[in-house]
Order: C-alpha cells, then structure tokens, then sequence
C-alpha cells in the first residue's frame, strides 16, 4: 500500500544514471533521469523496457530487512571460517572499545557485512521486482542472440546486475569508500559512518539496528555472542545508509484507462475474495507488477476516503471542467465518479480522456509526496487542447520536486513540452502576458529527452536527442516523418492535378 511522506527522500541535484545492454530490444545505451525524462522512438523499440527496469530497479532498495531476514542471510555462513575470522576481529573490536572512543572496522568486516545481508538480499529483490513488473522470467528479457544482458544503476552508489542464460543472475555493488566505526557503550553496539560521534546531526547513530541485532541473535539460538552480534549491528546500519537515501517510484502504466472504467469491479471482486481470506487462494491473473501496483493504489484510496480527495481536483477541473470525487453510498461500496454540472458519471462511462487522466489526480491527491514518477502515454486519448494543459500540470509536477519519467508517441506534446523549455528564457512578466503563471517553465538543465533508434546490430540504441533553451528539444524523427508525409501528399497532388 502507498502512503504519504512529508519530505522527498530524493535530494533536488542527485544523479540517477541507468546504462543497459542486451536487454529485450536494447541493444545498448544509457540514460540520466533528471526533473523531466522523455522517451520517444518507434513502437516495440525498448522505450518501455527502459522505464520499467529504472522503475524496478528503484523499487528493490525500499525495505528494511527484518532481523528474519538477517537470521537467513547469516546462517549459511556461520560455519565458515573466514567468517568466523570475522567475528573474531568484531569480538576484538567491542571488547577494546568498552566505553571507551569509538575504534575504527577494518574495511574487509564492513565489506563481508554488506554484501551478505545487501548485496545478497538486494539481488532477490531486484530479480524478483524484474520478474514481477515484466511478468516473465529475467531470462526471457536477455535480447535474442546473446548470453547475459548487463545492468549498471549509479545513485548514491553504483550497481551492476548482470543477468545470465545458464546461469542464477550476479549483484555487485562498488566498494564501500566510507568508513564505519564501532563503539561499546554499556553493553550496547554503536555503528557510526566515518568516524562521526553519535550527537552529530549529520550522522545520527541509529539504535534500531542494534535492536534488531540482538532478535536475530534469538532467532539463530544465540543467547549472546558479542562478536556476532556486533557484526549484525553493522549489517543493519550499512544498509540503513542505503534505504534512507533510496527514492520511491510509482508507476502509471499505459493501461490505466481500461483498469480504471472497470474500477468497480475490480474492487468488488477484491472485496467479495476477502472474506474468504486464509481458505482459497486469491490472485489477480495476468497483469505486470506496474499493472498490479495500480489496482492496489486504487483499492487503497478506496479504504482511505478523506475530504481532500473531493476537493483538490485542479488538473481534472483545467482540462475537464469537472472533478474526481469517491461517492458515499448508505449502502454497498464507495464508488469512483466523475461529477459535472451537478451530475455523476461512474467510470465505466466517462470519456477515455478522463479516465486515462484520472490516476494522476488521483496520485496527486494521495500520494502528494513522492520521488519519481513514471508516465506511459500521459497524453493518450487526449484532444491537442488537453495535451497542452497536460504538460502544464506536468511541469508544475517537476517543479514541486517529482521526477517524472514520460514515455510518448505525442509529436504535439513533446512540442509542448519543448515550449516550456523555451520559456526559460523569457521573464515571468512575459510568461504571464501569456497567459502562464511565473513558475510555468523548466530549465534546460533539468531535462533529459532521449530517442530510441534502430542500430546495424539488429536491436536499439538510446540516444540523447539534442535541446536547448533557444531552440526547446529537437524533432528530427518526427520532422522526417512530416517530410516523407509531406512528400507524398505532393504526389497525391501531382497526380490529381497532373
């Protein structure tokens, strides 16, 4: 289930960098999600593909392992000697410090830490993320022809899945550059990054992970085991440091519209399965992780009915002229309508525009803060007035703090949004004269348009169209088309009027 935060996690100048090869139609390429990320390119050239493998990528970071977890991570290991070696040195290293300053870890216990409770876990975790939002098996998503297909993902640190045809997928993570220290203060293991004291306001000292450590201990038969324990401790906060910095992502798939005119029996099905909960299974058949996530956001809104949800209906109200509203029947389910003049429309026979805009009110309404945002088709089904007030609210979305990635076939709204591009150049007093408020731009800085092309190894490359403020974002691909259209249409003429 989703849930409001009240801060963004994601800081306004990280760097998110995504490189791929061999991955369904990708053949190669790399991508930098910024503010606002666009792929454009033919159908069934990997535009897809590249967003929804950012988007579960993303995703795998999100939870804390649960001292469960820990347990199973370690036990394998608890015979093996050079981890024993291990929990020697971290035996050692509690003992020397009790009460007293904090000692430094050797690098080699804070590597061995990470890699076998993030580096293992965050393997299953994007591997069963991948497998969730594709619907298949990550080695049906290896391009024809090749043998592995090799992912890398910088954020705060950087990641490379490689997945294999013979063989079980490989997680590496680069090598921990900051350092770790260990205090013993009256019995209870402190983990502190770079040395910092655990007053610091910038490097807090975190008294779960401990707390956590000392269950698992418990779960793996230990009544007490020093060494191990501030092993675990160590665990724990390294992969604290990853999780508090990982952004969210959310997913708005193309299918939207169809999912949400049958909104209501959706929710029903879910609903009339629940009370046979715990004696037959229940399982939403044939839909992509994405897909699967969406219907969860929208029961989720619907057990969570507030009085904001009926007010703030701004982007649906600008294209529309309506609003987004949850109804409150005395009897049956609260229904999702599209209320006009006074009227109520179910979904089911509201115009595909509306339902396909919908979810992004509806996001905007209950998830208002989050990091990124993945768009299929924002403006499908919309006529070419609503696609310009579409990449207005779009823009508005950006400057509030969300990245958003968008996947369009649209040549006029990625015309749209090159003109807000291009009003980063003029001021906001002439912005408004015409007819746009002072903060309806985005800089060409925070923009990253990227085209999918054919390449002569029989896949797709991604590469960035060119853009800048003067001139907005370049439509090569698409002026070629008009050109080859134009073309024709001359001939058309030629021979009517010969």
């Amino acid at each position: 289930m989703f849930r409001g935060r009240a801060l963004p996690r994601l800081e306004p100048d990280a760097r998110i960098d995504v490189s791929i090869s061999n991955f369904g139609p990708i053949s190669e390429g790399k991508f930098t999600i910024k503010p606002l990320t666009i792929f454009v390119g033919p159908n069934n050239s990997g535009k897809t593909y590249a967003a929804t493998l950012a988007h579960s990528l993303l995703s795998s970071y999100g939870r804390r392992s649960t001292p469960w977890d820990l347990a199973h991570a370690i036990h394998t290991h608890l015979s093996s000697k050079p981890f024993q070696k291990i929990i020697s040195v971290m035996e050692k290293l509690a003992l020397s410090s009790n009460n007293a300053k904090p000692v430094p870890i050797p690098s080699k216990c804070s590597s061995l830490a990470r890699d076998i409770l993030l580096g293992n876990t965050l393997k299953h975790r994007i591997i069963e993320k991948i497998q969730s939002n594709f619907g298949t098996d990550p080695k049906n998503l290896i391009r024809f022809n090749t043998k592995s297909s090799c992912i890398n993902m910088l954020y705060n640190s950087t990641m490379r899945a490689t997945l294999h045809k013979d063989k079980d997928p490989t997680v590496k993570l680069q090598k921990l550059t900051k350092p770790y220290v260990l205090r013993n203060y009256d019995g209870e293991i402190q983990i502190y990054e770079g040395g910092q004291d655990k007053h610091s306001d910038s490097n807090p000292f975190h008294s779960l992970p401990h707390s956590y450590a000392t269950t698992a201990l418990e779960i793996l038969g230990y009544t007490k085991n020093l060494g191990l324990e501030a092993f675990l401790t160590l665990a724990l906060t390294i992969e604290q440091h990853y999780i508090d910095h990982q952004p969210h992502s959310y997913y708005l798939p193309a299918a939207r519209a169809g999912i949400l005119s049958a909104y209501d029996t959706i929710v029903s099905s879910v609903m009339q399965n629940a009370q046979y909960a715990g004696t037959r299974p229940f399982k939403i058949q044939q839909l992509s992780g994405v897909t699967s996530d969406f219907i969860t956001h929208l029961i989720d809104v619907n057990a969570r009915l507030s009085a904001r949800s009926n007010r703030n209906n701004a982007m649906i109200k600008d294209m529309f002229g309506g609003s987004i509203v949850m109804s409150k029947p005395k009897a049956g389910l609260p229904k999702l309508i599209y209320r006009t003049s006074g009227t109520d429309i179910p979904m089911n026979r509201s115009s595909s525009g509306i339902t396909e805009t919908a979810p992004l009110q509806i996001l905007q309404n209950h998830v208002p803060r989050y990091d990124i945002l993945v768009l299929e088709e924002p403006e499908a089904h919309l006529h070419p007035e609503n696609q310009t007030k579409l990449a207005r609210h779009i823009v508005r979305f950006v400057k509030k703090g969300t990245r958003v990635m968008i996947i369009t076939h649209g040549v006029f709204f990625l015309e749209q949004l090159s003109m807000f591009v291009r009003m980063s150049k003029i001021s906001s007093a002439e912005r408004n004269k015409l007819g746009y408020d002072d903060d309806d731009f985005i800089n060409d800085s925070d923009i990253a348009p990227y085209m999918f092309k054919p390449n002569t190894k029989g896949g797709y490359s991604i590469l960035e169209l060119n853009h800048s403020a003067d001139e907005g974002i370049w439509q090569d691909e698409f002026i070629n088309v008009s050109e080859s259209m134009y073309a024709k249409d001359v001939k058309i003429d030629q021979f009517i009027d010969p």
